[in-house]
């Protein structure tokens, strides 16, 4: 199996990709794993889903 070694981090503020983990190059904004930022979009589909249920 293949497997990265090198872990891509998203800026939450800019959107800047790279290796960095704390903070991000171009704007000081917070860096977080890409594979987080994903999960982010799921959560708030799921939200979308409970607002249904409730009607």
């Amino acid at each position: 199996m293949e497997e990265e070694k090198t872990q891509t981090y998203v800026c939450t503020e800019c959107g800047h990709e790279g290796p960095e983990q704390d903070v991000c190059p171009e704007c000081g904004g917070t860096m977080v794993p890409e594979e987080e930022m994903g999960m982010d979009e799921v959560e708030g589909e799921e939200l979308v889903a409970d607002e249904d249920e409730e009607l």
